[in-house]
């Protein structure tokens, strides 16, 4: 991902020499350009307040 961003502005800048006026593919790419890179999303993180507990394995009964 290093360097996408850059990749992506000089794409952008020729999208917009192509098109000569506004088009859907550079405003598309101008708004990925502004939120940036994804979040990353980290496995071991704490669950949120509130969330219920996990399901715990119930012991099987005698008839």
């Amino acid at each position: 991902q290093r360097g996408a961003v850059e990749r992506a502005r000089r794409n952008l800048e020729r999208v917009q020499t192509l098109c000569h006026q506004p088009c859907p593919q550079a405003q598309q790419l101008s708004a990925a350009i502004q939120r940036g890179p994804p979040a990353e999303v980290l496995a071991a993180q704490q669950p949120e307040q509130g969330a219920p507990p996990p399901a715990q394995a119930r012991t099987p009964r005698p008839n």
